[in-house]
């Protein structure tokens, strides 16, 4: 990926301000005001070469990428991560497609590919593509009082020997404003995997949607409050044996 740029300027020159694009996400608000001084890196497209390490004899490779987007990420290099990674399953989430994608590049590498779509067009969206056929799929989140607030953010596949979740869990939302609805995804989540693993070993992916410390937030001071809850209930869902 690219390095970090920093912006040169004299000393007494007041820092450039600019407003960085954002892609429309679960708290649905414009980017703050991003000054040179505590830009972040902003990576346009990926290299055509990536390398990861070696694969270990004897394992599976899972990973998971919040790729927000299909469509958006596909034009900033997306096959050439895949084709590096070349993960046994591949978790992706807020694909926000509005229908399974044709993608031939997907099709030939993951023969087995479940795509948990939102009934909000361009929405959400979590999808898991598998080398290994599953025994189970399910895109449910049982006992949750809303199934429209529930499709396209989990999808589970049952193996022989584990269950593999993948999550676009919600966003408490600025100002908290989805708080309730993260508190009741949480709880029945929190049910449910418990359950699971009750019967055999689970291994949860995806996005989350936590920040455990600052690095996880573009602006630490303004969203302290939203961080504090958020984390609140990170370590809560952290308790659950996987």
């Amino acid at each position: 990926m690219p390095s970090k740029r920093k912006n040169l300027q004299d000393p007494g020159e007041k820092p450039e301000v600019s407003r960085t694009k954002k892609a429309k996400t679960d708290s649905d608000v414009d980017a703050p005001l991003v000054t040179s001084e505590n830009a972040q890196p902003t990576n346009k497209v990926l290299p055509v070469h990536i390398e990861f390490s070696p694969r270990l004899p004897g394992t599976l490779r899972i990973a998971t990428w919040n790729i927000c987007g299909l469509a958006a990420s596909s034009k900033k290099g997306f096959k050439y991560y895949v084709e590096a990674e070349d993960a046994d399953v591949l978790v992706l989430t807020e694909t926000k497609v509005n229908n399974e994608p044709i993608d031939p590049s997907l099709i030939s590498r993951y023969p087995y590919r479940y795509w948990s779509i939102s009934d909000k067009k361009g929405y959400s969206g979590t999808a898991i593509l598998s080398k290994h056929k599953p025994l189970n799929v399910d895109m449910t989140l049982p006992g949750h009082p809303d199934p429209s607030q529930v499709k396209g953010r989990i999808v589970t596949l049952e193996f022989e020997s584990l269950y593999l979740i993948g999550t676009y869990v919600v966003n408490a939302g600025q100002g908290l404003k989805t708080l309730d609805a993260k508190k009741v995804w949480n709880t029945h989540f929190d049910t449910y995997i418990r359950d699971l693993d009750g019967k055999k070993p689970v291994v949860w992916t995806g996005d989350l949607n936590v920040a455990p410390t600052e690095k996880g937030m573009h602006e630490w001071l303004q969203t302290i409050r939203s961080y504090l809850w958020t984390n609140i209930l990170f370590k809560r869902s952290a308790e659950c044996k996987i």
